[in-house]
Formats: C-alpha cells, sequence, structure tokens
C-alpha cells in the first residue's frame, strides 16, 4: 500500500478498471480500520484535597465527601500526525459525539459536576457555609447533573461500531470518487493561502475529515425523518430532532400528544380537588 494518502487518491484516478478502484480502496480501508488509535473510553475524575486543618470541621467534612467525582470521557487526540491515524481519530470521535450514551461532556454538565470544588475554594477564601447548607447546595448541583445527564443521553442515536463502520465507508468511497486532486485547485489566485503551508496529505486528510462530519449530520436528519432545507429543533423531553411547525413548538409531535394529554389530566384531577373542597 502507498505510504501516503496523496499516492492513494493518485492510483484511485487513475485506475483503469473499477476493480482496480476498488482495490486500492479496500487497501485504505485495511490500513484504517487495522490502525492502533482504536477508540478509547476512559474514566477521568474531578479532585481537590481538603486540607487535614479542616477535616475535623463539619464543613469540611462534607467537602471530604465529594472531593472526588469520576466521570467518562474519551480520547479525543491523536499524538501520531499520519494519514491514518487522524482520520481515524475523525471518526472514533464522530461516534463518540454522536452514538456513545456514557461519554456526556457538555459545558454546563461538567460545570455541575465541579460544584463541590467551587464551593470549597468559595469557602476556603472566606464564603461563610454552613454543612447543611453544602450539602443541600451539592446534592441539588448532583440532581441537576443528573437529569441534564439523561438529557444529553437521549440526544445520543443508536448505531453498533460495527454498523457504523460501514456506513463510515460509503462516505469515504463516495468521497474518494468526488474529491479532486491539488493541483486541480492549485490556479493563480485560487486557495493560495491555504497551500502556503499544507502539504498534499493534509489537504486530503482534512477534506475527509470535514467531509465525514457533514455526511453525518445529514444522515441524522435522516435518522430523525427531518427532510434537508427545513428548519429543525430538539424535542425537549425526547431529545430527538423534529421538523418546526411553528417557532415555539419544543416538543416533538408524539411528545407534544403525551404531554398534552397528562396536562389535561392534571387539570381534570385538580378541578375535581376543588370542586370537592367547594
Amino acid at each position: 500500500m502507498a505510504d501516503y494518502l496523496y499516492e492513494q487518491i493518485e492510483d484511485y484516478k487513475e485506475a483503469e478498471s473499477r476493480e482496480e478502484q476498488e482495490a486500492v480502496f479496500q487497501s485504505f480501508c485495511s490500513s484504517l480500520w487495522s490502525s492502533r488509535n482504536e477508540r478509547k473510553v476512559c474514566t477521568k475524575v474531578i479532585r481537590y484535597s481538603v486540607e487535614d486543618s479542616l477535616l475535623h470541621t463539619e464543613a469540611g467534612q462534607v467537602f471530604d465527601a465529594w472531593s472526588r467525582l469520576e466521570y467518562k470521557g474519551y480520547q479525543s487526540i491523536s499524538r501520531e500526525t499520519d494519514w491514518c491515524s487522524l482520520i481515524r481519530q475523525k471518526i472514533n470521535n464522530l461516534y463518540t459525539r454522536y452514538f456513545d450514551k456514557e461519554v456526556i461532556l457538555q459545558q454546563d454538565y461538567l460545570d455541575l459536576l465541579n460544584t463541590p470544588k467551587e464551593l470549597y475554594y468559595q469557602w476556603r477564601k472566606g464564603r461563610e457555609l454552613t454543612a447543611p447548607e453544602l450539602t443541600a447546595a451539592i446534592q441539588e448541583a448532583m440532581t441537576q447533573a443528573e437529569q441534564l445527564k439523561v438529557t444529553y443521553q437521549n440526544q445520543k442515536m443508536e448505531l453498533p461500531w460495527q454498523e457504523y463502520t460501514q456506513m463510515m465507508e460509503g462516505f469515504l468511497q463516495k468521497h474518494f470518487r468526488t474529491c479532486k486532486r491539488l493541483e486541480e485547485y492549485e490556479t493563480p489566485g485560487q486557495f493560495q493561502s491555504m497551500y502556503d503551508f499544507m502539504n498534499e496529505d493534509n489537504f486530503y486528510i482534512r477534506y475527509f475529515c470535514r467531509s465525514l462530519e457533514g455526511d453525518l449530520r445529514k444522515w441524522q436528519k435522516q435518522y430523525y425523518g427531518v427532510r434537508e432545507h427545513q428548519r429543525y429543533r430538539r424535542c425537549m423531553d425526547c431529545g430527538c430532532l423534529f421538523e418546526l411547525r411553528t417557532y415555539n413548538q419544543k416538543r416533538c409531535p408524539g411528545c407534544q400528544t403525551v404531554f398534552t394529554r397528562r396536562n389535561k389530566t392534571q387539570k381534570q384531577r385538580s378541578y375535581r380537588v376543588e370542586k370537592l373542597k367547594a
């Protein structure tokens, strides 16, 4: 197999038959999926240390109980810079972001997990907080964090890794067919600033990575049945994407039906209770 990605693109473009093109592409895929840069999920820790002199205090004991919080993270950057590692890293990252329900890294969620640590340093700087106040504040933050985690988990799609890699191959094969050679862009005054500092492999790596993300966003719309060029939003209840019928619509049709029915039932119950009290 060619060492460089641009050589594989050239071999593919210069192939004299579909069979030769398929052989080049399959060699590319074989290298990609056998890469040592596999998707890695890890446990990350938010930690801090309570000073020994403060451990005897009630507040210090509360902080000590929350001085270590674990959450799931992932390896998002490749130390290697070859084309195979970088494209595989992009594929790994996309799966984690769109499909892995255990890895939730939105900032508002992480901010809630950081509540004990933030309160500890505020307390050390002089903020007055009693043990009951700390316990209530931390427990409320952890409850909100768990609720937010469920919300973000619902926004992720279901797809096994094996099926995902097959989908990625389909996207990549399309881009092998449609991508242009670098020299086709090298016309006077066109894209010069980009290629002054990019070699040929970097050009194709960037092209494939950006294209794969765009492909997955389009596929996500198909997954949820959202048509192209339609306004859409995430349902606040189930997390799916849905086409907007009105600007202030917050739920998909299915969840809106459930919400309306539940709200109607609650109103009827409240009406009966008030009537009995009269």
